[in-house]
């Protein structure tokens, strides 16, 4: 599946379906792309801060790849996480294999953040903060 599978012509206009994916695990979690890049990722902490490991670089690539082709330096796909715990608990996003990290990675309670991942050369991609707001 591919993050551009949610695509559509409406009024002779794409649109894109954003999916959201929610998420209430009770420890660390190794997000998978879909989760991430389908749009939405609704992150309930469960009771206590998370540290949560965001996909390998080649897993963000694999999942970007559409009918073989896969994604050129400066390709970009948007993603929100929005911090859905009811307690005063951070989500921080840790890194993984072939990532770098721009920007702020915790997002505090009743805050949502919004990332790009940003397909750099030799299989790099770099997760970028576009900053953290209340909602």
């Amino acid at each position: 599946m591919s993050h551009f599978n949610n695509l559509a012509v409406m009024g002779r206009k794409f649109v894109e379906f954003l999916g959201v994916t929610t998420l209430a695990t009770a420890g660390n979690v190794v997000l998978k792309p879909d989760q991430l890049l389908g749009g939405v990722l609704l992150r309930d902490c469960a009771g206590a801060a998370r540290s949560d490991q965001l996909p390998t670089a080649q897993a963000i690539i694999d999942y970007l790849t559409i009918s073989g082709r896969q994604p050129v330096v400066g390709n970009a796909a948007e993603f929100f996480i929005r911090n859905t715990s009811g307690g005063a608990f951070a989500v921080t996003l840790t890194t993984n294999t072939g990532l770098l990290l721009a920007g702020t990675m915790v997002i505090p309670q009743s805050q949502q953040g919004r990332y790009f991942a940003v397909v750099g050369g030799s299989g790099v991609v770099t997760i970028m903060s576009m900053g953290v707001a209340a909602f």
